[in-house]
């Protein structure tokens, strides 16, 4: 019984650890154009609750075809010194069918993770197939 539910915890991460891979896919395929984003305005977050930790909502300002856009997007509060007001720094982008713009970080940490995530599957996988065969 109890390795059945081992089992059934283990494809539970693997769903969640696949989940997980394709969100930073995504990111790594679909987000291809870069631009320059300046940092506006510095606030300090409202929590929504008592265990949410200290943040930072910043709003940035990036040019996208020709048009100025804004995002406000909240960031640890240990991240003070990476955004300051005046910083410009890189963000990768795609634009949607209906016009919105998403925005995602531009360096090679998406990429670690996505690879991250991969080694983890394959080692969650391995766990399975031998919990599998020690049951036989």
């Amino acid at each position: 019984m109890l390795s059945f539910l081992t089992l059934f915890i283990i494809v539970w991460f693997m769903i969640f650890t696949a989940a997980r891979f394709f969100q930073y896919f995504r990111i790594v395929t679909e987000y291809k154009d870069v631009t320059t984003a300046v940092v506006e305005k510095v606030t300090e977050h409202v929590p929504s609750g008592k265990r949410e930790k200290k943040a930072l909502d910043v709003i940035l300002t990036y040019m996208i075809d020709g048009e100025e856009k804004r995002s406000e997007i909240t960031v640890p509060g240990n991240a003070a010194d990476k955004y300051t007001v005046g910083k410009e720094f890189e963000i990768c982008y795609r634009v949607s069918d209906n016009g919105t713009v998403h925005i995602a970080s531009y360096s090679s940490a998406n990429k670690k993770i996505m690879y991250g995530h991969i080694a983890a599957l394959i080692l969650e996988l391995a766990a399975f197939i031998i919990l599998w065969y020690s049951m036989l």
